[in-house]
């Protein structure tokens, strides 16, 4: 397995580490391009490289992308910027995993489904949002395209971000 985890923040560090030694081959891109710190591993992985990429930059990142399995989006701005900068981020990423064909895996957050009442166990719980960052969200919808439309011009999010990489990751 190939993988590229982009975010070199502990999720995209643990995650890179996790998958390397599981016998993946990993490249840790980052703006940095800092790879694995003591806080995950003492040890250096040798299956775990590391680059340099902007997450706005979706031919860079189709660039890293190709060849690998999986794209995973491990990259979370600060709270504060949120608004701003996860739209092009989100839209780097979805068209980076068209461009290249890998899977795209994004770490989340559970801002869309507020405080909910229910169990959240099946990819049809309902969406309860109670803040504004999800209408900035949303403004990804299911393509690149919708990811730079002004807030709530873009298609309500009903589940993954692509259904073509959801599908590329069942094989």
């Amino acid at each position: 397995m190939k993988a590229v985890v982009v975010g070199a923040g502990g999720i995209g560090q643990w995650t890179a580490h996790q998958i390397g030694l599981a016998g993946g081959d990993v490249v840790l891109a980052s703006r940095s391009g800092s790879g694995v710190g003591p806080g995950v591993s003492a040890t250096p992985n040798p299956r775990v490289t590391t680059a340099k990429v902007d997450a706005t930059d979706a031919k860079a990142l189709a660039e890293l992308a190709t060849g690998a399995d999986v794209l995973v989006n491990a990259v979370n701005p600060p709270y504060t910027d949120w608004e701003e900068k996860w739209p092009p981020m989100a839209a780097g990423f979805l068209e980076a995993a068209e461009l290249s064909g890998a899977a795209l895996l994004t770490i989340g957050n559970l801002y869309p489904y507020g405080h909910p009442t229910t169990p959240m166990i099946e990819a049809t719980t309902p969406e309860a949002p109670n803040g504004h960052k999800v209408a900035s969200g949303r403004r990804c919808g299911t393509t690149p395209k919708n990811c730079t439309a002004p807030a709530g011009s873009g298609p309500p999010r009903s589940g993954p971000p692509t259904t073509s990489a959801r599908a590329r990751a069942r094989g």
